[in-house]
């Protein structure tokens, strides 16, 4: 009476007279106020706790991809870029193994860039090609692909007799040209979501990027190599009495140039300079 809600458990019988016809009925209500009120907020910490684990969980594949990031942007020579990429795409998707193919413009073969897991060894010297296996479509349509029955479609000779249940490929983009595939395998009978996608793709759209700029610095790079060793001299100077050797030893890692130079000039009068 006073507008205040109460929950009640109603159950209701109707009473009959010889007839069959309802007399009246007996009304049973319970009081299950305390009750509701526990249920309500055992649901609502049940909603929180869901909020914040989906939170955390969100935070920590930031995260991860960060990592992705972080790798790209510290100027890796191209193979070390890969395989560092390879072992943290396996991390974030949670799948035993990673595999990046690369494809060049003009291209009709993928190679193996880097894999990492189920002790699968890359081998750069296998072609795939393109419209063939399931990499090779992925590269031929351009768009993310899930495989949940392996046996039927053609194996993937990096992942032959891995006991692989589930794949799941995103095509490496740049400029709207495809530059290779990321593979990624599941031999727990994993079947890939289109959140798995999503994700694939987004840490796909990065790496395309880092592979990019670590390609065109590997093409710089040897470019400026071949400019500094032009300019060496052919042969050493001829000294009497002195014996020279040279060596070429590059500047540092993932660098095969330098900036030192160092000469043995034969002077007038039996001088020898050395610069």
């Amino acid at each position: 009476r006073d507008g205040q809600v109460v929950y009640v458990l109603l159950s209701v019988s109707l009473a009959h007279d010889a007839g069959g016809q309802p007399r009246g009925g007996i009304w049973q209500v319970v009081d299950i106020t305390e009750r509701r009120q526990a249920e309500i907020e055992r649901s609502e910490r049940m909603r929180e706790q869901a909020a914040r684990a989906e939170a955390e969980a969100v935070a920590d594949t930031i995260q991860k991809i960060q990592r992705v990031t972080d790798a790209a942007l510290e100027h890796l020579a191209l193979d070390d870029l890969l395989r560092e990429l390879a072992t943290h795409i396996a991390d974030i998707l949670q799948v035993e193994s990673a595999t990046i193919f690369l494809l060049e413009a003009g291209d009709e073969h993928l190679t193996v860039g880097a894999t990492a897991g189920l002790g699968v060894v890359a081998d750069a010297k296998m072609q795939i090609p393109v419209g063939e296996t399931f990499a090779g479509r992925v590269a031929a349509a351009g768009r993310p692909e899930v495989l949940h029955k392996v046996e039927a479609a053609p194996p993937d000779p990096l992942l032959d007799g891995k006991g692989v249940t589930g794949l799941l490929g995103v095509p490496l983009v740049v400029e709207g040209r495809v530059s290779g595939v990321i593979q990624v395998a599941s031999v727990a009978g994993r079947r890939f979501g289109r959140e798995d996608e999503s994700l694939l793709q987004l840490v796909a759209d990065r790496a395309a990027l880092a592979v990019e700029h670590a390609r065109l610095y590997a093409r710089e790079l040897g470019i400026v190599e071949t400019l500094q060793r032009s300019l060496l001299p052919e042969s050493l100077p001829q000294v009497p009495g002195l014996l020279t050797a040279a060596r070429y030893m590059p500047g540092g890692p993932g660098a095969d140039v330098g900036g030192d130079w160092y000469d043995a000039i034969s002077l007038d009068g039996g001088r020898l300079g050395i610069a």
